[in-house]
């Protein structure tokens, strides 16, 4: 059945938050979520212009993308920054992308994987984690430049993906995630010792700043960026 989408209120949020942490304390509950934070007046409000929606089994970030890519009315720029509107869409859609091991849900410890408080820095800071809004974001800004992002659990944030997504100068940079797809990843997964290794992404992040004396790191083309960078990272586009 297709639903208009609603937004949390403050009081929502808080509500959703204890309802998250009371999942994680017995894992053996079941996972639909109170109508009352949903549709309740006091949790969750209309949303003028938002998009239908229904529930629809997601496991990894490409089924996130295909989903949220079909909505009416499309996802646009409105909706970048509308952490209350991807807060109530993370809560609607919990049991349509949580794993359940022995009946065991396998919750997130962290709040923003579903909910974002947009009052709170911290929390804002660590959006990156929503499982639908960084899909969709990826999605967005790169299409298929990162297609080995899309092929990931929905609920993981690994190495390449948490500097991409966590870093705005990274994921606002023309070259930069794509470098980073091209060093570190083979197929529909990343390189081995991808993180710490000489020319892994760690030692990446220190390089840019370096770099950035001197060039126009987050301008340039992934080739121009890639011919700026000491030896030790070319090693690994052949890797």
């Amino acid at each position: 059945m297709s639903i208009p989408a609603r937004v949390l209120t403050e009081t929502g949020i808080h509500r959703a938050q204890v309802f998250l942490d009371e999942l994680r304390d017995r894992p053996d509950r079941p996972v639909d979520v109170p109508d009352l934070i949903l549709f309740g007046s006091e949790c969750s409000e209309p949303f003028k212009g938002g998009p239908i929606v229904a529930h629809q089994r997601m496991t990894t970030r490409r089924d996130a993308v295909e989903y949220l890519s079909a909505l009416s009315p499309p996802l646009d720029q409105r909706f970048v920054d509308h952490w209350q509107f991807w807060s109530w869409l993370g809560l609607f859609h919990l049991p349509d992308v949580l794993h359940t091991d022995q009946r065991k849900a396998r919750m997130s410890k962290v709040y923003e994987t579903f909910v974002v408080d947009p009052r709170n820095s911290l929390s804002r800071r660590d959006s990156y984690r929503h499982y639908l809004w960084t899909s969709w974001r990826l999605h967005s800004t790169f299409g298929e430049q990162v297609a080995y992002l899309y092929e990931l659990d929905i609920m993981e944030v690994g190495e390449i993906l948490r500097h991409i997504v966590g870093s705005p100068r990274i994921f606002n940079s023309t070259s930069v995630p794509q470098v980073m797809i091209r060093l570190y990843t083979e197929g529909e997964r990343p390189k081995r010792r991808h993180q710490d290794d000489p020319g892994g992404i760690r030692h990446l992040i220190r390089v840019l700043p370096q770099l950035e004396r001197t060039y126009d790191v987050y301008g340039m083309t992934a080739d121009a960026l890639l011919r700026i960078l000491p030896s030790a990272f070319r090693e690994w586009d052949s890797a």
